[in-house]
């Protein structure tokens, strides 16, 4: 019974354990692959932008609703980033801008430190492009404050900061504030590992650029080649800017014929991916400038004319896509807190009942689970304790009982020995009477003395077959096993054995026996043999322990 409540114990704990693991592993299962939803969802999204970027957006939208509706906070907040990315990439800051503060309101929701810190990265590098230097640069300062923190509180290690010095760089590089954009290229070596999220080529074409400027083309010639196979493979729409770069340098070095091959590749690579749409005007001005060099006034011309064109729809004040942009700016931003803290607060009066109920259901649940743990363990220990005790217990019997065995053996061995000297003693009382009888006076008769000799002998025969019983029912083990083992062992020899369990001395044996003690060293050299033991083995501890 005490064995079948042990196993029912220990099989509760093991299903309490197998929920508890399996809880678990669901939870991450489910982490992992709305991860890796997510992951195909931008990939996708990614390959319809290089045919329509607003077919690409119109998709992100709906995955980023379909996210929200089934929970998936994060998830609808990383999509969102990417709808801003696609806007960016079709110069539409405006939209973009929108779509990063809605993933920033997300995120304040939900307290998450890691996309606050991406979405300020973000959205001061949209201001960078309005050379709006100061607000850029601190949105970048807040998310580097972030992320220090949790590099601190051990939630991120310190290569997450490469993205934000490689931000800064772009945008002093971009302000031609050369000597910043150094020190944050500096930064950027320092923090960099493998597992980096902007990759080491990206930092070498912004190096590049700087090399450039410090009139050491070769250098940064080779750094740009040397980076345009990985951005075809992993990157190819930065090849853009690649490109753009490689121009610039071939223009330095008077190389005319690359550096209008590089301009065109770049505006090719923009066309083909729907990409960095904003910087093509920048491109048509430099092939503008290559134009008048090569004394091609028409072509300067309309080269110029296509870079006005571009620039004023992207980035002068009076474009429809981006004047609301210019002019909300950070009342945008506070506009859209007040409408969220709006609805946070209809949303608190709504659900304040309903969140009560759950927040008491959760509480009687968590007691249910903790006190059902407690009451399980509790039960386990005290059926182990128990356990214990009752072995305790049987374990003292038993010790007890061996003990009271083996008094009992010793008491009845310790008769046995008794009764064997008793024996030596009659024995010897009786030869001695047999040869005195021998020796008589004539009126006895011989028959008369053969006949007593005779019962004199039988006698003796009976005490030692009584011996053997008595033997035999104290040590029954010993003399099984002796017998069993040694099936070759005369009378004699099991008498001796039996004579030596009984630690009776060899003087007393030769006596019992009725020989000498040297015939006695014999028999027992002769039993060594038999039962197959060396000299240096102890006899008597070796019969003992059979």
């Amino acid at each position: 019974m005490r064995e079948l409540l042990q196993v029912k114990s220990d099989f509760l704990l093991l299903k309490i354990v197998f929920f508890i693991v399996f809880g678990a592993n669901v939870v991450y299962s489910q982490s992992d692959s709305l991860s890796l939803s997510i992951k195909n969802v931008i990939k996708e999204a990614t390959i319809i932008r290089y045919k329509n970027i607003e077919n690409s957006v119109n998709f992100l939208k709906e995955k980023s609703e379909k996210h929200l509706k089934e929970g998936d906070t994060i998830g609808a907040i990383k999509i969102l980033m990417e709808i801003g990315v696609n806007n960016s990439h079709g110069a539409n800051y405006n939209k973009a801008y929108d779509f990063y503060w809605k993933a920033l309101l997300l995120a304040d929701e939900i307290n998450n430190k890691e996309l606050k810190a991406l979405l300020f990265v973000r959205i001061g590098r949209l201001y960078s492009f309005y050379r709006r230097k100061d607000i850029a640069i601190d949105y970048l300062n807040n998310s580097l404050e972030i992320r220090k923190n949790l590099i601190k509180k051990g939630i991120k290690t310190s290569e997450i900061l490469v993205e934000n010095y490689y931000e800064k760089l772009k945008i002093y590089r971009e302000l031609n504030e050369f000597d910043n954009a150094k020190k944050c290229l500096d930064s950027c070596l320092i923090f960099y590992n493998d597992s980096s999220i902007i990759n080491r080529k990206q930092i070498q074409v912004e190096e590049a650029v700087l090399l450039s400027e410090d009139h050491n083309l070769e250098q940064a010639e080779d750094l740009l080649l040397d980076a345009i196979p990985w951005f075809r493979d992993c990157k190819p729409s930065y090849g853009v800017l690649v490109n753009s770069c490689l121009g610039d340098i071939y223009a330095k070095k008077n190389d005319l014929s690359n550096s209008r091959y590089f301009y065109e590749k770049a505006l090719e690579i923009s066309k083909k991916y729907n990409a960095h749409i904003d910087f093509t005007p920048l491109i048509y001005e430099k092939l503008a400038k290559i134009s008048l060099r090569n004394n091609n006034f028409y072509e300067a011309y309309l080269n110029t004319e296509m870079a006005k064109k571009l620039d004023a729809q992207f980035f002068d004040s009076r474009s429809e896509n981006n004047r609301p942009l210019l002019e909300i700016k950070d009342a945008f931003r506070i506009e859209k807190k007040n409408q969220a803290e709006i609805l946070k607060e209809q949303e608190f009066k709504k659900h304040k009942h309903n969140d009560e109920i759950l927040l008491l259901h959760r509480v009687i649940l968590v007691i249910i689970v903790i006190s059902t743990l407690i009451i399980g363990f509790v039960y386990l220990w005290s059926v182990k304790v128990q356990h214990k005790i009752e072995k305790r217990i049987i374990k003292k019997n038993k010790k007890k009982e061996i003990n009271k065995a083996n008094e009992t053996l010793e008491l009845r061995n310790k008769e046995l020995a008794s009764f064997a000297l008793q024996l030596a003693e009659k024995d010897e009382f009786l030869r001695q009477l047999k040869s005195k009888l021998k020796t008589g006076k004539d009126d006895i008769s011989i028959s008369e003395i053969k006949k007593l000799t005779n019962s004199i002998t039988i006698s003796n025969v009976k005490s030692w077959q009584e011996f053997k019983l008595r033997f035999t029912s104290v040590n029954d083990k010993f003399y099984k096993k002796l017998t069993t083992n040694y099936p070759n062992l005369s009378q004699r020899d099991q008498k001796i054995c039996a004579l030596i369990k009984l630690n009776i001395s060899s003087k007393k044996m030769a006596s019992l026996l009725g020989i000498s003690v040297e015939s006695v060293h014999t028999i027992r050299y002769r039993l060594r043999k038999k039962l197959g033991i060396s000299s240096e083995i102890n006899l008597e501890d070796f019969i003992c322990s059979l």
